[in-house]
């Protein structure tokens, strides 16, 4: 998670693919380490972003996701980050 006032807030690295219950593990650790702000979540529509468990989790712990357009990763502000990290990565 990124934060326009706090930079880099949360992150998680799998060796191998990222799981639905990873996802919702992710959620309720974001609320529990940021439990006095209002969370915003912009995500892209990954399968593991969408579905009735992830609406259940975000309800109950009071996330406002939004969902970014379908084939639309140049409005997604992460994937700019996520750009800048491999390249510095791969030096």
């Amino acid at each position: 998670m990124i934060s326009n006032i706090r930079g880099l807030v949360k992150f998680t690295i799998k060796e191998k693919s990222f799981k639905k219950k990873d996802f919702l593990r992710f959620l309720k650790e974001l609320r529990e380490e940021n439990s006095d702000f209002d969370l915003n979540i912009v995500l892209d529509n990954c399968r593991v972003h969408i579905g009735k468990d992830v609406k259940r989790i975000s309800d109950k712990h009071n996330l406002n996701l939004i969902f970014n357009k379908p084939y639309s990763p140049h409005l997604n502000g992460i994937e700019l980050y996520w750009a800048q990290c491999k390249q510095k990565f791969k030096q």
